[in-house]
């Protein structure tokens, strides 16, 4: 199961949020069956969309959205987690396995440990090869300890509705998850909290598991902002909450021209022997 060759392995394709949305599902659907092994999906989106999780209600969205031209268009994915801005900055990875392997697990969130830390390694590595210090990458690029992320969530969770920081718990990025990937924005403040920088989420269906990847190549929290259904007088200071939390390669000294590199990093990461 380490070794590449066990693996398929599909190339970068872009393509709208409801054409991807409808690969993934095909291609887990056909992992379920037995027709193909373990299977990696790079990818990227034509347009600009807000992707909500399996089970958020579309009432976290504008009613309006429409009927507005110039608003992203709404989707919903197949696995779980918080809404995501999907546009052409945002590169994404579909990591889908039988049940059996040993890369699927039994813990749902010990699951995300094996993604998490593969893409820490493989983000800290390219941005080292670019001339970054190793010492100060691995300083400040870290996936989020189970206790971490539990004591960002109960931040958020004791924050009154409707507030901008209660907000940020509807954005994917808005909130730290278990082993997903993080960064130090604040050097001056290291036991501060980190951003989120990569984001993770699973389904877990009869046969197989999947993961779904993604990081952002920049990030603008008020074209995300203006897609939830915030008042209008509040939109600025949720944008700002979203600033505030989501990062992104760029902060890294990262761009859209790096992916190749990124993504042969990741999958040397994810498939390597133990």
């Amino acid at each position: 199961m380490g070794e590449m060759h066990d693996w398929t392995r599909l190339p970068f394709g872009q393509g709208t949020a409801v054409e991807q949305i409808a690969r993934t599902d095909a291609l887990t659907a056909a992992v379920a069956r037995g027709e193909c092994g373990p299977t990696l999906r790079w990818y990227g989106y034509v347009g600009c969309t807000v992707i909500l999780g399996v089970g958020q209600p579309d009432t976290i969205v504008r009613t309006d959205l429409v009927s507005d031209p110039s608003a992203p268009l709404i989707a919903k994915r197949s696995s779980g987690g918080a809404a995501v801005l999907a546009d052409a900055s945002f590169l994404a990875l579909d990591v889908i396995v039988p049940s059996t392997s040993r890369h699927a697990g039994h813990d749902v969130v010990e699951a995300y440990r094996w993604p998490g830390e593969a893409w820490r390694r493989a983000i800290s590595r390219v941005r080292t090869d670019r001339g970054h210090l190793a010492e100060e990458t691995d300083a400040r690029i870290s996936v989020v300890p189970v206790a971490l992320a539990r004591i960002d969530r109960a931040a958020v969770q004791t924050s009154p509705a409707g507030t901008p920081e209660r907000w940020r718990e509807s954005v994917c990025f808005g909130t730290l998850s278990p082993y997903e990937v993080a960064w130090q924005r604040n050097v001056d403040d290291p036991d501060g909290l980190p951003v989120k920088l990569v984001g993770l989420s699973q389904i877990r269906r009869r046969g197989v598991v999947l993961y779904q990847i993604g990081v952002h190549s920049g990030f603008d929290a008020m074209v995300m902002a203006r897609a939830l259904a915030v008042e209008v007088a509040h939109e600025e200071e949720v944008a700002s909450v979203l600033r505030d939390r989501i990062g992104h390669l760029g902060e890294l000294g990262l761009t859209k021209a790096d992916w190749p590199d990124l993504m042969s990093a990741v999958e040397t990461e994810l498939l390597k022997a133990d």
